[in-house]
């Protein structure tokens, strides 16, 4: 009995061996485990300006931002597009940065990079100032550069940009143009220079420019900051705009119009827009300024009305009777 105990424990231990040497055989230790299972694959990294045709892994702690671009995907190092102290590779920065679906919060970043340098750096104003001759008015870097040079408190900063607004008033080009309004509509300051005020009359009444220019310069100025005699002119110009302007461009000029007009002018103008040859949703537009009070109810613009409100083939005929109402009441 002892014998076969015994054979039995034998035979047992030779089992349990031979299957820890068939183990051990089968499966690698961890020293021979592939890369790819230990996090050191040999892959190339892409490089952070690079394109790889590889597709990118983004791991929780990788900065960069990945672009999907002419099918590549295009890795953009944050470190690389802040870290710089250049004024004109930051504005580069953030016009590349514009083509990021998710680069809004990069942008602001180097934003606020710009406006600490420009602090602590105001020796390099003028060569910020000149940079925003490198960017069409629309473009992000343009209006970001404009923004952080109007809002830091470095001397001569606003000035400076006024003296560019006027370098660009006296240039023909369409986009020059777009910039003189753009730097005098987003001045923090009134608009009260002699030269900016007599560069804006000049704009207005000579330059051949795109009309919504024209309005947006006229909104800038204000009567009693122009020469009477200029101010005439204004009127004059404002006025054969409007006859040879279809009916929403006229719309769109009337009040600018009467608001140059002096007031015993505007009757008289008023009556003359009121003509049947002008369109009828333009007439209304004329009498909604007498309704308002802008254009004075003179015995010759009731005249007018009363015209207007016993003809009754003409469209405005009950629009004229309410008006004439309406001013009656107002005398009264």
């Amino acid at each position: 009995m002892l014998k076969v105990t015994a054979m039995l424990l034998l035979f047992s231990t030779i089992c349990i061996t031979a299957w820890y040497q068939f183990a051990d055989s089968t499966y690698p230790t961890t020293s021979q485990l592939p890369e790819v299972i230990t996090g050191t694959t040999n892959q190339p990294e892409a490089t952070s300006l690079g394109l790889n045709d590889t597709n990118l892994q983004t791991h929780p702690d990788d900065t960069s931002l990945t672009l999907l671009n002419d099918n590549k995907t295009s890795k953009v190092s944050t470190a690389h597009k802040l870290e710089t102290s250049d004024i004109g590779a930051m504005l580069a920065n953030i016009e590349d940065l514009t083509a990021l679906d998710n680069g809004g919060p990069l942008i602001a970043s180097q934003f606020d990079l710009l406006k600490n340098f420009l602090l602590d750096h105001p020796e390099d104003l003028s060569n910020a100032i000149a940079q925003l001759d490198d960017y069409p008015v629309d473009s992000v870097a343009f209006k970001l550069l404009v923004s952080a040079l109007q809002t830091i408190p470095v001397e001569g900063a606003e000035q400076a940009l006024i003296e560019l607004a006027k370098h660009y008033g006296m240039q023909s080009d369409l986009q020059s143009q777009r910039k003189f309004i753009t730097l005098l509509t987003s001045s923090p300051s009134n608009i009260e220079s002699d030269e900016i005020v007599q560069s804006l009359v000049d704009f207005t009444l000579y330059a051949q420019t795109d009309l919504n220019l024209k309005l947006e310069a006229l909104d800038l100025l204000y009567p009693l900051t122009i020469r009477p005699s200029e101010q005439g002119l204004l009127v004059i110009q404002l006025h054969n705009m409007i006859t040879a302007a279809n009916s929403y461009e006229a719309k769109t000029l009337l009040p600018h119009l009467m608001h140059f007009a002096l007031e015993e002018q505007r009757s008289a103008i008023a009556i003359s827009l009121l003509s049947y040859d002008n369109e009828e949703t333009f007439r209304i537009a004329v009498l909604e300024n007498v309704n308002a009070g802008i254009v004075p109810a003179t015995d010759s613009m009731k005249d007018m009305l009363l015209d207007i409100a016993n003809n009754i083939n003409d469209p405005l005929s009950s629009a004229a009777q309410n008006t004439l109402s309406q001013t009656v009441e107002m005398n009264n």
